[in-house]
């Protein structure tokens, strides 16, 4: 399991670019096999999604579409990828 705990000195509340990485630094180990606390990935992305990074968005997107902690949710999943997409 990867050393998560740069993420919580390095998260700046008010960067987008930055709830990303941590996220994806959450969601995989450093081998990209394995969710490190997907809870936290979530997190980070509700807070650069809400910041306008489309990148969050986008992942929000997936994890609704496949469950990944959250509960699977097809019409959120399509709201997330419109929102990313500028369509709404």
């Amino acid at each position: 399991m990867g050393d998560t705990n740069w993420v919580k000195n390095f998260t700046p509340k008010t960067d987008g670019d930055a709830e990303w990485a941590a996220g994806m630094r959450y969601l995989f180990d450093d081998a990209n096999e394995n969710v490190v606390d997907v809870q936290k990935a979530i997190e980070c992305f509700m807070r650069g999604a809400q910041l306008g990074n489309a990148n969050c968005m986008r992942q929000l997107a997936s994890c609704y579409e496949s469950g990944c902690g959250v509960p699977q949710d097809l019409s959120k999943a399509r709201e997330w990828r419109a929102k990313a997409l500028g369509i709404i």
